[in-house]
């Protein structure tokens, strides 16, 4: 799914810290990302491949690049650096900046940055960031952080990447994305043609986290989207057309996910 970024005038770029355990949806932008993970672990699927992701490692992902975060630890921080593609052809004029222009290169960019470097990277998106209401200072702040970014990523470690994954998890995984996922692990099964017992070993092994764990998270993810557009539905609404059976389920496995009860929840949004 191609998603459109709400990156406003006159800004050529955004950056943010993210700690929210969260799930995406499949999604590519046309704007470049980068990603610098500061604490936790966390694994994204991109493509085929499943990429793990650990403190002191910056990753690019690319226009044509699906990506999906599968998983994330309950201690996980990562800034996130986007740039409009106008703009990076007025940034990336020289030829060791050319790979930021392409849709989707090929070959690894996933790597290890060393702790003092990646320290003043930390130090340097922070000052980016408390500088957004200039909007000059904030646009030139972005095209200087990109550009040490990639530096520290030429730098960089190369790590290992997995083998890509299982065809037939993949099509689980973008199936329990969709609206109407079955409960049933036989069901799901026969969808790809294997066994429940190879089903779940497979998945567990590739993905790094249980069908059902992985499941659960979707649907909350999906309650999400659902009660934080505009508070239209109650929560039992939401929880229902988000797939739970029923709201002591829904309890269950949001306390599970979110490390809070809904109550709770509900009254943040409402501090907001």
């Amino acid at each position: 799914m191609k998603e459109i970024l709400s990156i406003s005038h006159p800004f050529v770029g955004m950056l943010r810290l993210k700690e929210i355990p969260r799930l995406d949806r499949f999604h590519r932008h046309d704007e470049l990302e980068c990603n610098l993970i500061v604490r936790g672990s966390g694994a994204y699927l991109i493509d085929e491949q499943r990429v793990d992701l650990q403190p002191n490692s910056i990753l690019w992902l690319f226009p044509e690049q699906e990506h999906l975060m599968l998983d994330q630890t309950d201690d996980f921080k990562i800034w996130i650096l986007v740039m409009k593609p106008d703009y990076l052809v007025q940034l990336c004029v020289d030829e060791i900046t050319q790979t930021l222009l392409e849709r989707k290169p090929t070959g690894s960019f996933l790597r290890h940055v060393s702790q003092p470097q990646f320290d003043q990277l930390l130090a340097l998106c922070q000052t980016v960031a408390d500088t957004q209401e200039k909007s000059a200072y904030y646009n030139a702040g972005l095209s200087y952080l990109l550009m040490a970014a990639w530096s520290a990523f030429q730098e960089g470690s190369v790590v290992p990447i997995n083998a890509p994954i299982h065809p037939a998890i993949e099509r689980i995984v973008r199936y329990i994305h969709t609206e109407q996922s079955p409960d049933d692990l036989e069901t799901i099964a026969a969808l790809v043609g294997l066994t429940p017992e190879t089903v779940s070993r497979l998945f567990k092994s590739q993905m790094g986290i249980s069908l059902t764990a992985f499941r659960n998270r979707c649907r909350v993810d999906r309650f999400l989207d659902l009660y934080d557009h505009g508070h239209a539905l109650t929560m039992l609404e939401a929880a229902t057309m988000a797939g739970f059976g029923s709201y002591a389920q829904f309890y269950r496995v949001f306390i599970q996910v979110m490390k809070i009860t809904p109550a709770v929840y509900r009254r943040q949004l409402v501090m907001q």
